[in-house]
């Protein structure tokens, strides 16, 4: 479909349909996740911080 859309062979009203099942699939992966709503910024910041450390040792 992706091609298609590119090279203007999709009509529009059939990319729209597409765009709106795309877009509830997104709502009900968000709905559903189980991932919290923010990230945990200490958290992220602490693995980066290992993952740095553990790169630049390796090198």
């Amino acid at each position: 479909m992706r091609d298609g859309l590119k090279r203007g062979e999709v009509p529009w009203p059939e990319a729209e349909a597409w765009m709106d099942r795309l877009a509830a699939e997104a709502r009900e992966a968000v709905r559903d996740s189980p991932l919290p709503a923010e990230p945990d910024q200490d958290q992220v910041a602490d693995f980066l911080l290992r993952a740095r450390r553990a790169s630049a040792l390796a090198a």
